[in-house]
């Protein structure tokens, strides 16, 4: 198949577009709109826990009961477990503090795990330079569309017109199936990362997106994650010849942008059914195979 495949961005924060792998944002002032009814709201009362109170140490030699239990750190602060001892009675030990680091000095709150908001609120990167604020949280399930920051539930940040839920590692992708990618800004044609910023992308099925993505999002590869994977992003509806060739999210979800401008339908190469009665699934040669989690992925021709 001489027809390349545009692989498209995935990754919109408040609506604005970008590309994969590390996820990236776009436009002036990008974040000067956050929240999309006034801005972010929500203060900072409560933002930040109390330190929790000391708690009980590791005991000297013999087999009594060690030191004293912690007492409640004030507002949201961790209760200082209390400790067993050896012989003897122990000291008082120094307990666990829950105190809400932000990922970048000046945040508000931290935004994976959530926390330093009152309820009814989420922590959310608005600004370039990664700063966290508590915003009205929104009713958005994760991986469906949305439009704005404010519209996901705490946790999740509307990146690729999808709510992704943020993350630190690829360990805390496990319920997506997907892996933690960096989130950029782009500005003037300039892409620089959001410092403190990651989202899970999510496994989905390229022919099949409705198994895994909301209404309005499509299934996309990112070739150049390692090894490869998919995410949800936004679809258009579209499934006709050069309706994409000025916009490469215009085709309906299950449709892939060739580099002609044509919305084709996905399929799997190793599968027959995917095309229906006269069309067959034409992948792609080397170097330009679409392989992810095994399955080799074409499109239907004619």
């Amino acid at each position: 198949m001489r027809l390349l495949l545009l692989f498209v961005g995935l990754t919109t924060l408040g609506g604005l577009s970008g590309c994969a792998q590390s996820e990236t944002v776009s436009g002036g002032g990008a974040f000067g709109g956050v929240g999309g009814d006034g801005g972010p709201g929500g203060g900072s009362g409560g933002a930040l826990g109390g330190a929790g109170g000391a708690g009980g140490a590791v005991g000297g030699a013999g087999g009594a009961t060690g030191g004293a239990a912690g007492m409640a750190g004030a507002g949201g602060g961790g209760t200082g477990g209390g400790g067993t001892g050896g012989g003897g009675t122990g000291g008082g030990g120094t307990g666990g503090s829950s105190a809400c680091t932000p990922p970048v000095a000046g945040g508000q709150c931290d935004t994976s795990p959530q926390c330093g908001c009152t309820g009814g609120q989420a922590c959310n990167v608005t600004s370039e330079a990664g700063t966290t604020q508590c915003t009205p949280a929104g009713a958005v399930t994760p991986y469906n569309l949305c439009a704005n920051l404010n519209d996901c539930t705490a946790g999740h940040a509307c990146v690729g017109s999808a709510c992704k839920a943020y993350c630190e590692s690829n360990t805390d992708c496990a319920a997506t199936g997907g892996a933690c990618f960096q989130v950029s800004f782009t500005s003037g044609g300039t892409s620089k990362p959001i410092p403190g910023m990651k989202v899970c992308s999510k496994k989905c099925e390229l022919q099949n997106p409705a198994s895994a993505c909301g209404s309005g999002l499509t299934c996309y590869p990112d070739m150049q994650a390692v090894p490869p994977k998919t995410d949800c992003g936004k679809a258009g509806t579209s499934t006709a010849a050069g309706a994409c060739l000025t916009d490469t999210t215009a085709c309906a979800p299950g449709y892939a942008c060739l580099s002609n401008g044509d919305c084709k339908k996905w399929c799997r190469v190793q599968f027959t059914g995917d095309c229906g009665t006269g069309k067959t699934c034409q992948g792609w040669a080397s170097p330009n195979e679409v392989i992810v989690d095994g399955i080799t992925y074409g499109i239907c021709s004619p």
